[in-house]
């Protein structure tokens, strides 16, 4: 218990995070290299002192009973003492009110087995959706007179804020493939993303769940499909090897899928680019992609090549490179959208991150019970073709 009490500790001072499902979920859902990336944020020597204060009493405790000091000495009596008396005192106090379950309960121990009782009954629930999607009856596409095919991407973002966005009215240049496309474009202003971290908020995206409806029970790929839709799953996110995220779990349901991460994040969002010009180039029916890019995650500068370091004399470095992370994303939303120009039939774009960040700060504080709206501010565009806008205007 004392381990555990030392890194739920940890957790609260340094990332002002509780220990709970969704952690877990999160936890689930990240790679090694994913971990020393964002470890290496809020490592410094606070986050040691911190720990070493933390191991103190228990390392101490172990040595004196090393020594079977224990036998000699009031020492660890009075540890123990010091240890149980507050847990005690409200047992001794909840048991008057006949509420004495409820100290155990909420002990960081007992709390922690809890929630990861509650994460792998989500990851059955999910597992029971994908054996069995209770698909709506009635579901159909119709296209307009003479339309035989058509493209629909949804492009999911990773940590993009709207705010960094020169569409949106941030004063740099981080967006001119969009800005270009501004006439083509709806560009919404007032969509919050669900959740505060990926995995939670793409499951939002991917199936039918939501605030009304928390009990989901299909995927996007099984809609498309039942109204006789192709559908293809391609993301630079990590698929998660023999075991796979959440997020990847759902999308076991595409026709086609493929992973371009294997394990160490190395390729830059770019590498989806030709693949995806072939699987348009083979479209002969109504055809869904999704693509799940890995766009601003942190650190920022390791989501783009040298080369785009567009912006580097600014006052803050970690809003230079979080821009220059906005830009290198703009650049493969504009690739995506200079291919579906080239078709003659309708095609379009839907582009929206999983949630936001506070770029301006070096440590980024999110956590799943974060309130605070930057977090969910995120970009929310619609793009079409010339055929789609004369069809669908």
């Amino acid at each position: 218990n004392s381990i555990v009490c030392i890194a739920a500790s940890v957790s609260m001072a340094f990332f002002q995070l509780r220990i709970s499902g969704e952690v877990f979920f999160v936890l689930a859902a990240s790679s090694t290299q994913e971990a020393k990336e964002f470890i290496s944020i809020f490592f410094n020597y606070q986050f040691i002192l911190l720990l070493l204060l933390l191991l103190a009493p228990i390392v101490f405790s172990l040595y004196l009973l090393w020594k079977k000091s224990w036998e000699r000495t009031g020492i660890s009596v009075v540890l123990a003492v010091i240890m149980i008396l507050p847990l005690a005192i409200n047992v001794l106090r909840k048991g008057i009110e006949g509420e004495c379950w409820d100290v155990f309960k909420y002990t960081t121990g007992i709390r922690m087995i809890n929630e990861y009782i509650h994460f792998n009954n989500d990851f059955r629930k999910i597992y029971n959706t994908l054996q069995n999607p209770q698909i709506p009856e009635g579901v159909a596409c119709t296209l307009p007179d003479g339309v035989k095919k058509t493209v629909s991407v949804l492009v999911i973002g990773e940590s993009a804020s709207r705010h960094a966005m020169e569409v949106y009215g941030y004063p740099r240049e981080t967006t001119p493939c969009m800005t270009k496309e501004k006439n083509s474009s709806i560009f919404f202003t007032d969509v919050l993303a669900a959740y505060p971290y990926t995995t939670k908020a793409v499951r939002t995206m991917l199936t039918n769940e939501s605030y009304d409806n928390p009990d989901y029970n299909y995927t996007i790929f099984d809609i498309f499909k039942k109204a006789g839709w192709h559908t293809v799953f391609l993301s630079n996110q990590i698929k998660w090897g023999k075991n796979d995220s959440p997020v990847s779990m759902f999308t076991s349901r595409a026709d086609q899928r493929e992973f371009f991460q294997l394990g160490a994040f190395v390729n830059y969002d770019e590498i989806i680019l030709d693949k995806f010009d072939q699987y348009v180039d083979q479209v002969e029916k109504p055809t869904l992609i999704v693509i799940h890019l890995f766009g601003s995650h942190a650190k920022y500068v390791n989501r783009y090549p040298e080369s785009f370091t567009y912006f580097k004399d600014g006052k803050n470095q970690i809003e230079d490179q979080y821009a220059n992370s906005i830009r290198y994303t703009d650049m493969v939303l504009g690739r995506i959208m200079e291919k579906l120009k080239s078709l003659p039939y309708p095609a379009n774009m839907l582009y929206l991150s999983d949630h936001a960040v506070d770029f301006t700060q070096k440590k980024d504080r999110r956590s799943p019970a974060s309130t605070n709206s930057i977090y969910y501010e995120v970009p929310f565009v619609l793009w079409g073709n010339a055929s789609y806008r004369s069809q669908f205007s």
